[in-house]
């Protein structure tokens, strides 16, 4: 009997001290707008049974959830985790660009510096490279051949090139054959025809 009741009362505790760092984890974020999470036992899964709903009306839950809701920037309180979406693209565009303010964390860098453990990016890409020094000589290098008057002045040639890769690849649909082969072909047409 005492064994039962230890171990009842252990359950208890577990749950009790669940529920407290979950209130204090989703504290934190109490600023955001949140979508209402029922009073009940069950609370702590957050919106898990509301998003479950939208899933079964829609394929895009976060969609509805913004239709519903109306919000640019809100929280989605999940178990322990706060998922955070936005919205407004001026936001999610100072986010990516202010390396100073908003620092990546180290699993940033790890996720999106290798894929299948081969390295995609380089040990100091523009994409993984923290808010250093370095990133930022980087970025004033490749800003201008991403600025919008440069590229408004070879949209015309870009059409061309992808209009000419398209009816390529058309025109060998149903063999089998060699995709690099053809995106070379396409590339060093373009540096011909710019050369000459």
């Amino acid at each position: 009997m005492f064994i039962l009741y230890l171990l009842l009362s252990s359950c208890i505790l577990v749950y009790f001290i669940l529920n407290v760092y979950i209130y204090f984890e989703r504290r934190k974020y109490k600023h955001f707008k949140s979508p209402p999470i029922p009073i009940s036992p069950k609370w702590f899964l957050g919106v898990l049974p509301e998003l479950a709903n939208y899933a079964k009306k829609s394929d895009k839950v976060i969609d509805a959830f913004y239709e519903t809701y109306g919000w640019d920037v809100f929280v989605l309180p999940i178990i322990s985790r706060n998922v955070i979406y936005c919205m407004d693209l001026s936001v999610i565009s100072k986010v990516c660009n202010d390396r100073v303010t908003f620092p990546k964390n180290d699993l940033f860098v790890n996720v999106f510096s290798s894929v299948a453990g081969v390295r995609v990016f380089g040990k100091h890409g523009l994409l993984v490279e923290p808010g250093t020094d370095l990133w930022h000589a980087k970025r004033r290098v490749m800003e201008p051949a991403f600025h919008k008057t440069f590229l408004r002045t070879i949209m015309a040639d870009l059409n061309f090139v992808t209009n000419n890769l398209m009816s390529q690849l058309h025109e060998k649909r149903a063999q089998t054959f060699d995709i690099t082969e053809e995106l070379t072909k396409v590339a060093f047409g373009i540096h011909l025809s710019l050369r000459f």
